[in-house]
């Protein structure tokens, strides 16, 4: 107990961030004097390099009795952590425990009686990461085993959430598979029947397909149960929680649920986009959502489960390593800013290591210039004097001021012919106290302008601004709206109907209108001009989410484009995109937003698109 106790009570995390030897030994003067090691051997100015700290360290736990107990019982096998606490130290409380055995391996790691020995705790630690299945819910709002405040309809679209498949919940009630749409967030279940134009019965899972005496039996098709109120065209159904049973005679715990409107190949639209297919089976799933109508690309629905897939885990594994990682004692440089913290990643697939090095790059760098966005641009708006001219073309002057402020080192890939001078400049004008004077702010501000940025980190940029997933107003980090010097020619544009009448719905509305550039893409002034074919996609400023919104009451919809979309386009967009030429467009660019500036302004829950009555 004695020993737990003085391992717990050694400050593990000063003795990591410490950057040097001399600093990474004060942790520990208690523990090495109760060792009986000299005090002038660890004093001040006794320790000037790691070898001598290591050598000191190996001395004090060689016979140490917890360090000798924790190698013979690793030497033989595997131990989970907390079993291992709990051998180490049976007589303490499990926090106590845990604080003296992470100690106790750190100090043991990095004792060695000599440079070229090994440490005096040979051992390893293997952690293990399990990704979701999914997730299932229960298909009672009324679910028994919610606290009774978060019951009903109308505090949740579902019961009780699980980790793991279940056919019933606590409650009795059936439990289907959670799946919601990537763009909106609504909530749906996956059922699965064998009649999906008039399906009677749904069951927890698909089955599989065999042949019996009376023939083939086919796989059970998936039909998706909206459980939040729509938007679009939808079928509405009662649907029995206890038995699971559609449009059968009202049972005591029936709900409402929403289905796919046309389910047979007959019904389907010529128009429907993306290539869907004739596939029978996918036609009880909502292409498009019902809420916010939303698509995925090459024939998927956008109403998708909640199994770990993909790269992006794996990135965000990797980076957490990073994190946790204690540092060498050394300080950071702008060559080695990880203070020696590194991770090494094998695969035995070519192809996946091939597409894993760049994708976790790419991942990597959207997350590092998030925050450095949003940073820099409040940075920047603190500036009265430039407030007003702020503008989407600023985000590289944004990124390289929070880069500078917050310590953070960028090293974008350069092509041949590009340069990252720019940084260097702002770190000089910075340090000269630019951003203290609105003249020399303004000056910095037309130099970085007409700077070329690496195509690789405003390729970043413009991910960070436009992903429909993972971008600022997907995440409701930010949302675009229009430059303070445009609000009142906003304002001062007609009314429509009896809807939008006032100054905050037409502010509204425009702003509506300017977030749908983002899934279109939005020209950046020093953007490659290769992007108009590859990136930027020409549009019109008709945006069917706007059209939405009005719900066409007294010609609203009319009203806008005969009133609004040529002055917005006008305001936002420098010529009438609609008659734009191509040699223009190449020049100016098509969807130009170059006069929207940057609010950060967390957005309401659920569908994006602000409400305007």
């Amino acid at each position: 107990g004695t020993d737990a106790q003085t391992l717990a009570s050694i400050d593990i995390e000063a003795y990591h961030g410490a950057d040097s030897a001399t600093e990474r030994v004060l942790p520990l003067h208690a523990f090495l004097t109760e060792r009986g090691i000299p005090a002038e051997r660890y004093g001040a100015g006794a320790i000037e390099s790691l070898a001598q700290l290591e050598v000191l360290l190996f001395e004090a736990l060689a016979a140490y009795p917890p360090m000798n107990r924790l190698i013979n019982v690793t030497m033989k096998r595997a131990w989970s952590l907390p079993a291992l606490e709990v051998e180490l130290f049976p007589s303490v409380d499990a926090e106590t425990a845990a604080k003296a055995t992470t100690t106790l391996m750190t100090l043991g790691s990095a004792a060695r009686p000599s440079r070229t020995e090994p440490g005096l705790l040979p051992c390893r630690v293997h952690a293990f990461f399990r990704g979701l299945p999914g997730l299932w819910v229960c298909m009672d709002p009324e679910c028994a085993t919610l606290p009774e405040h978060a019951r009903g309809a109308d505090n949740r679209p579902c019961g009780r959430l699980y980790a793991q498949p279940r056919e019933r919940c606590e409650c009795d009630a059936q439990v289907l598979e959670l799946y919601t749409c990537r763009h909106c967030g609504s909530a749906y279940a996956r059922g699965y029947t064998d009649n999906l134009e008039q399906p009677t019965f749904l069951w927890a899972e698909g089955g599989e397909s065999f042949r019996d005496e009376t023939g083939a039996v086919l796989q059970l098709h998936p039909i998706d149960l909206l459980l939040e109120t729509p938007r679009e065209e939808v079928e509405v159904a009662d649907y029995d929680v206890l038995t699971g049973r559609i449009n059968a005679p009202a049972g005591e715990r029936t709900r409402s649920v929403y289905l796919r409107k046309d389910r047979t190949i007959v019904a389907r639209h010529d128009d429907e986009e993306d290539n869907e297919g004739t596939n029978f089976g996918s036609l009880g799933e909502f292409k498009p959502c019902g809420v916010c109508g939303g698509r995925a690309g090459y024939g998927r629905s956008s109403v998708q489960d909640h199994q770990t897939k993909g790269d992006q885990p794996f990135q965000a594994l990797v980076a957490r390593q990073l994190q946790v990682q204690p540092p060498a004692p050394k300080p950071a440089t702008p060559l080695a800013p990880h203070r020696g913290r590194k991770v090494l990643i094998f695969s035995d697939s070519r192809q996946t290591a091939a597409r894993l090095a760049p994708n976790i790059q790419t991942y990597s760098m959207q997350d590092v210039l998030r925050p450095l966005a949003i940073a820099g641009l409040a940075r920047l708006q603190e500036i009265v004097p430039i407030r007003q001219r702020l503008s989407l073309d600023d985000l590289y002057l944004a990124v390289l001021i929070a880069t500078n402020e917050l310590g953070v080192r960028l090293r974008p890939e350069l092509r041949f012919g590009e340069s990252f001078n720019a940084e260097r400049q702002v770190e000089h004008a910075l340090e000269a106290g630019a951003l203290d004077d609105p003249l020399e702010t303004m000056a910095l501000l037309a130099d970085i302008r007409g700077s070329s940025p690496p195509e690789s980190l405003l390729r970043g940029i413009y991910r960070v601004l436009t992903d429909r997933f993972l971008g600022l107003e997907a995440l409701a980090l930010a949302s675009v709206r229009e430059r303070e010097n445009l609000e009142a020619q906003v304002t001062a544009l007609p009314d429509i109907g009896q809807i939008i009448t006032t100054p905050a719905e037409k502010l509204a509305l425009a702003r509506t209108w300017l977030a749908q550039w983002l899934d279109e893409g939005v020209w950046l002034s020093r953007a490659p001009q290769q992007w108009m074919q590859t990136v930027v996609r020409p549009h019109r400023g008709g945006f069917r989410a706007v059209e939405r919104l009005l719900m066409d009451e007294h010609g609203a919809r009319a009203a806008f484009k005969r009133d609004w979309l040529p002055r917005l386009l006008e305001l936002f967009g420098r010529k009438n995109v609609a008659l734009i030429s191509v040699a223009e467009s190449r020049r100016r660019g098509v969807g130009v937003l170059p006069t929207v500036p940057w609010r950060a302004a967390a957005l309401a829950g659920g569908f994006p698109l602000p409400p305007l009555r």
